[in-house]
């Protein structure tokens, strides 16, 4: 039916990156895999384990072999390590090799922070599985996400405006996330989002070893539980746990990812390395930033989707172990679950990390949490990409911006807006729509219900009509 869950085809303008693999301190596996559109077939397979941003990218960027590995995979120090001995230093490691990020191979890498975060020796892994559905529940209790301002303890020593006093209301609310799968281990982080103990965090982070996995959840107060995945959504790398036997929990409070700025103030929250309870602050760099993340590890079993996010890019420095904390605005509110970052080869956090906006987050975790499984933003279209045009429309020699459509489903939301098989959508809802990434990246941020308005090239006529989003549940 819908195809916009796939994923671009290796020839796609989305710029490659690498998904380092396990580190000390962080899980660091992504899901991925899923339909990614062909030159003249709408959508192939690709298995790959990156993450990418949308732009422009060379012929020779291929996105078929995981980044960070490669044909060297078995003596890369970024991938699952068996053993102790296996395991080798960090200041051992040699290049990433992946896929360059940008046009004509600029060395930028976008990688999976969590599996980063595994870089110490520990084997890293993925975390959840979100899944969600849109109000038909299976008889779940219904739960009140977030907190009120009366459950956020006092700010005693410090102003609430400082970055000290945004750590006093937050850090209780955010958690590390051990992960033990035989011998694959690794960490990641969480948000607690309700007192019953139900923790939203990456997919990647709590996907790790697949069934095998033992989750350890470990708080603020110095206390453990262990924890059983809710439900998991590849497609957007959110995932929802739920800490056995936890009580008196803290939630965070939600802020409103829409309303954010380029520029407002954002303060970092995770566990880097295994270094528990550690917070970095800068600013949010870019709104809606096209990023695709995704791919297999060796010895990993992640179920093989691969994420779009419309992502809040901020140069709050983001590290492995961070994937699945909260990124919060000034005054503490969460606006946004860190997932990935940006790096040079070989290097780490650079200053450029994205996030998963929180609008988007709280409504998968509340159809997880009610139901099990989620549901993904669709608009009834297949999509045709043009291999040798950086990712640009399929049509001709036009490399301009916009996605065209091979094919549009009858009765679906595009059809009912009056789109047609050959139409080149420029913008979605106000936002240009340059790749697929972008356009599918857009589509899932927003959710079934919404209409939004969707500007299309019509034999190079520019048009603009109304579309009321539908959505279909998330098979895992």
């Amino acid at each position: 039916m819908e195809q916009e869950t796939g994923v671009p085809s290796p020839e796609s303008h989305v710029p490659s990156a690498s998904s380092p693999s396990p580190g000390s301190g962080g899980a660091n596996s992504a899901d991925s895999s899923a339909n990614a559109p062909a030159a003249n077939s709408d959508w192939s397979s690709s298995t790959t384990k990156n993450t990418t941003v949308s732009g422009s990218r060379s012929p020779n960027d291929t996105m078929a072999e995981p980044r960070g590995l490669g044909d060297n995979a078995p003596n890369d120090p970024w991938r699952f390590h068996r053993s102790e001995e296996e395991r080798p230093a960090a200041e051992q490691l040699p290049p990433t090799q992946s896929s360059p990020f940008g046009k004509q191979g600029s060395g930028f890498y976008l990688v999976l922070a969590v599996i980063i975060a595994l870089v110490a020796g520990l084997a890293g892994g993925a975390i959840g599985y979100g899944i969600s559905s849109s109000g038909d529940g299976d008889g779940r209790t219904p739960t009140s996400l977030g907190a009120s301002n009366g459950d956020t303890p006092a700010l005693a020593k410090r102003p609430p405006e400082s970055v000290a006093g945004v750590v006093e209301k937050v850090q209780p609310s955010v958690v590390t996330i051990d992960i033990n799968a035989g011998r694959l281990a690794g960490n990641g982080s969480g948000l607690v989002i309700s007192k019953e103990g139900y923790i939203l965090t990456n997919n990647h982070v709590a996907s790790a070893g697949g069934n095998r996995t033992n989750i350890i959840v470990r708080f603020h107060d110095g206390s453990a539980h262990k924890a059983q995945v809710v439900g998991r959504d590849p497609g957007t790398d959110l995932a929802v746990i739920k800490a056995e036997g936890a009580e008196n929990l803290t939630p965070v409070q939600f802020g409103d990812s829409d309303k954010i700025r380029v520029g407002d103030p954002a303060v970092a929250f995770g566990a880097p390395l295994g270094l528990s309870e550690t917070v970095t602050a800068g600013i949010i760099s870019a709104l809606d930033r096209p990023v695709l993340t995704g791919g297999t590890e060796p010895g990993v079993e992640t179920g093989g989707a691969e994420a779009y996010m419309a992502a809040l890019q901020t140069d709050a420095p983001i590290n492995p172990g961070n994937s699945g904390g909260p990124l919060v605005d000034g005054s503490g509110n969460v606006i946004g679950v860190n997932s990935a970052i940006a790096s040079l080869p070989g290097g780490g956090n650079i200053g450029l990390g994205f996030a998963i906006p929180i609008n988007q987050a709280k409504r998968i975790a509340e159809q997880i949490i009610s139901s099990g499984q989620a549901r993904r933003t669709v608009i009834g279209i297949r999509l045709a990409q043009d291999v040798a045009s950086g990712g640009g429309a399929a049509r001709g020699g036009d490399t301009s911006p916009g996605v065209t459509l091979a094919s549009v489903e009858p009765g679906g939301p595009a059809a009912e807006a009056g789109l047609k098989a050959g139409d080149v959508i420029t913008r979605f809802a106000g936002k240009p729509t340059e790749n697929a990434v972008a356009l599918v990246a857009l589509i899932r941020k927003h959710a079934a219900g919404e209409t939004v308005q969707v500007s299309y090239k019509r034999d190079d006529k520019t048009s603009e009509t109304s579309m009321k989003l539908a959505d279909q549940s998330v098979q895992t």
